[in-house]
């Protein structure tokens, strides 16, 4: 396989929006931390490649559990909790709209509480967390990578080893992520009378993203139906839709680093088309390999292009990509339910402070003590 030298580049801006909405084809802005190795191309070896085996093998062994195992006899296990810094702002309502705080909900009882919560969920648009000296656990599906000098516990995107970390890429909460189980009907998509190329981007600053779509134009007109490039005289409001009048869709985001799959990939999957893939180096270890083109495979935009150009000329090879399983080797143990909730349970239960509250106590005092001076 030929290794991947399109370099990943820092970036400014951040994913789509989780909205909870996913149709809404919008992207909020924040600056990432910088990162050493970012700036480097991803090259796997043996060591990645046993590590993916050993994954693999996971998946397979695994067994359920009862997800519900915190319980007060025949009621869910009562939790104090907050969520602030998220994307989506503050109020009880919005957290509520929140996808850990939904995802959580049908496990235990939660109750909000912002003036002592037991535990609080934090993400990377603010810093009102050091206002807590409770247990922190922080949460992010931008490419960001956590601080264990302020957070107990982490769940993000990162393959990252750590003990207080688990891997939660932001795509598992997606509405359309069950899909991923359902079978791939290439004779029905085949059927269909669809266009060449989808294009769906509000974020200009994606400097590879824009500067794919303008070289794929050279060949035929790619259709953009969002903020970026658009040439179809409005922005569409539903982006799935979109998506399946298409063969193929530009799924980028909007900066490379290892582990780093939102929902960019899985909307262009579902919606059936033929994904032209860029970010993450190792996507195809979160979903099959044959069902997308990935441009870390390819030594250049204008090699990538060089096949999109033959899948495009080829019906026994769109059907190749249409007939593939959306997941290589079943569902990865990083989006599996019940892990996900073993990894909560093994929080709650033991409620243990992973930093010394003395810390979090100064932060919280320091913190009040600026906003007293700023007002």
């Amino acid at each position: 396989m030929r290794q991947g030298v399109i370099p990943p580049r820092p970036a400014t801006d951040s994913i789509d929006s989780l909205g909870l909405n996913p149709r809404a084809a919008r992207e909020d802005h924040v600056r990432p931390e910088p990162h050493s190795d970012r700036g480097a191309p991803i090259r796997p070896g043996p060591t990645g490649r046993r590590q993916a085996e050993g994954r693999s093998e996971a998946r397979r062994e695994h067994r359920p559990r009862d997800p519900r195992k915190l319980r007060d006899g025949d009621r869910l296990k009562q939790l104090k909790v907050h969520f602030t810094d998220f994307w989506n702002g503050g109020g009880e309502d919005r957290i509520r709209e929140n996808p850990i705080y939904k995802f959580l909900s049908n496990h235990y009882e939660l109750v909000l509480d912002a003036k002592a919560p037991d535990f609080l969920f934090y993400s990377c648009f603010g810093d009102d967390y050091r206002s807590y000296d409770c247990i922190r656990i922080f949460y992010t599906g931008e490419n960001r990578r956590p601080d264990f000098d302020n957070a107990d516990y982490a769940f993000t995107f990162d393959p990252l080893d750590h003990p207080r970390h688990f891997r939660l890429p932001l795509y598992r909460f997606y509405a359309e992520y069950p899909e991923v189980f359902k079978p791939r009907e290439p004779d029905r998509v085949l059927g269909e009378e669809r266009k060449f190329c989808a294009f769906v981007y509000s974020n200009e600053a994606a400097r590879e993203r824009v500067q794919f779509f303008d070289q794929l134009c050279e060949y035929k007109q790619v259709d953009s139906g969002g903020k970026v490039r658009n040439n179809i005289g409005h922005n569409v409001e539903d982006k799935l839709a979109f998506l399946r009048d298409h063969r193929f869709s530009i799924a980028f985001e909007n900066t490379s680093h290892e582990g780093y799959t939102t929902e960019k990939l899985l909307h262009a999957l579902v919606s059936d088309t033929i994904p032209i893939y860029w970010g993450n180096p190792r996507a195809g270890e979160d979903f099959n390999s044959e069902a997308f083109i990935n441009c870390h495979d390819y030594d250049s935009f204008s090699a990538v292009i060089d096949h999109v150009k033959e899948v495009d000329a080829d019906v026994a090879l769109q059907r190749r990509y249409l007939s593939a399983s959306f997941l290589r080797d079943g569902e990865i143990p990083a989006c599996q339910e019940d892990r996900i909730i073993e990894r909560f349970d093994s929080i709650f239960e033991g409620a243990h402070h992973q930093l010394p509250r003395t810390r979090k106590r100064i932060q919280k005092t320091l913190r009040r003590l600026r906003h007293w001076l700023r007002h």
